[in-house]
């Protein structure tokens, strides 16, 4: 037989094979189509727990400023550790908003090394779609909070 659905050679085998059988034909389609939705939602389920699970951004709560973690390259990093840079310009992919907070980490290099050194600070304001800064991109007015040196001392 060239069809490939269970329930209808189901049905077409239990007709054929006389009716005698207590359920109708219209009962057993019913039954076998739940049958057949119960493997399919249990395969289903059974894929979904073998992926991977990944972690989301955390959303943000209406109301409540939200912590960004972020990277700072060792070049600009100092500036804000003394207090003469006080600004960030920052690609806007993370829905910055007023009041929110930014942990700045130092990293060296290829961005990749943690030195340990910490930041963090309060957004003020937020300057975007100004002519002089690219397209997606904020200038981000952060007033300091906190900084912590958690680097290796040197001996």
């Amino acid at each position: 037989m060239g069809n490939d659905n269970p329930v209808d050679e189901a049905i077409k085998n239990a007709e054929s094979a006389g009716d005698d059988a207590t359920e109708t034909a219209d009962e057993k389609k019913k039954r076998l189509k739940a049958e057949s939705d119960k493997k399919y939602k249990d395969k289903k389920k059974a894929e979904a727990d073998q992926k991977p699970k990944v972690e989301k951004a955390p959303k943000r709560q209406k109301g409540f400023p939200m912590t960004h973690d972020l990277k700072t390259s060792d070049k600009f990093f100092p500036a804000v550790w003394s207090g003469l840079k006080r600004f960030e310009i920052r690609k806007n992919d993370r829905d910055f908003q007023i009041r929110d907070k930014v942990l700045l980490k130092e990293v060296k290099g290829a961005k990749t090394e943690e030195t340990g050194r910490i930041i963090i600070a309060r957004i003020e304001y937020i300057l975007a779609d100004f002519e002089h800064i690219e397209k997606g991109y904020v200038g981000l007015s952060i007033k300091v909070q906190h900084k912590r040196n958690n680097s290796p001392k040197k001996k």
